[in-house]
């Protein structure tokens, strides 16, 4: 699933050729990718003729302002992919949603797997599962201080809550590995027995990788790409995601791989205590 940076990442790319920009009109081969009142036909009548005058992110959701005051609110799930097209000639395979854009161009919504949707409301902050949605680790206002508090007397183990995006919005599998290796926490803690010190490294640890992440593009590990269909490069920088038997990069012990939650995690015996 793109996970912030990835989300991020896709945001950075298609401001620039969205923002302004008028739809002509909207296709909606598979209708069950619209989550609203009235489904695709409302969807396709009201987005028709408007402008795109702001793109933004919320955690993992992507919206689209438009002149009306509507907002387009996307999430990828696990297959999801926005793929710009210049020429807006052909539909790309397993196309969902197709958004033709004045002077030429098409933004195209992709999803093998049927996961993702699309919601047109007034003010995506309303949507209920964005309500849910715990703090961003890149606002200024989460510091180590808000963390260790929000830790406070949780037992759950430490990897799969920062994963609950109740808890804290945009973390998923592979920056939640990454994050613990860099703070040196092992991922099979529970919580609560998080000290202000190591609170502090990890608050640094989060933010630090996931920064990371957008600087290097996202990672493409399964079916995730840009806009334009380039990958991008932070798999090449993992420490110790999908490493399993590889040296530690801070230690040179061997990667070990267990479930945690249902999920693969990767850690360090050594360095993560």
């Amino acid at each position: 699933m793109p996970e912030m940076p990835e989300v991020e990442t896709i945001l950075m790319d298609l401001k620039p050729l969205l923002a302004g920009r008028r739809i002509v009109s909207a296709d909606c081969a598979d209708p069950s990718a619209i989550k609203m009142p009235g489904a695709h036909g409302e969807f396709c009548r009201r987005v028709a003729g408007t402008t795109i005058v702001d793109l933004h992110r919320i955690a993992k959701y992507l919206i689209l302002r438009l002149d009306t005051g509507d907002e387009i609110v996307l999430h990828l799930r696990m297959t999801g992919r926005l793929v710009y097209d210049p020429d807006g000639e052909q539909p790309a395979t397993r196309e969902r949603v197709a958004l033709k854009l004045d002077g030429g161009g098409t933004l195209r919504f992709v999803d093998l797997r049927r996961l993702g949707t699309l919601h047109l409301v007034r003010d995506a902050r309303r949507l209920p599962a964005i309500e849910a949605l715990g703090p961003d680790p890149l606002a200024p206002r989460f510091t180590a201080r808000r963390l260790r508090r929000l830790l406070r007397g949780r037992r759950s183990r430490i990897k799969p809550l920062l994963m609950d995006q109740r808890f804290l919005a945009g973390l998923g599998n592979i920056y939640a590995n990454e994050a613990l290796h860099c703070a040196g926490i092992r991922p099979t803690r529970r919580a609560h027995t998080i000290t202000m010190d190591e609170a502090r490294r990890l608050h640094r640890a989060v933010r630090r990788v996931l920064r990371k992440g957008v600087m290097h593009g996202g990672a493409s590990t399964r079916t995730y790409r840009r806009p334009d269909g380039s990958v991008g490069r932070f798999q090449e920088a993992f420490e110790v995601y999908d490493r399993a038997g590889a040296p530690c990069p801070t230690c040179g012990e061997p990667i070990k791989r267990i479930m945690v939650a249902g999920r693969g995690t990767f850690y360090c015996s050594r360095c993560q205590r």
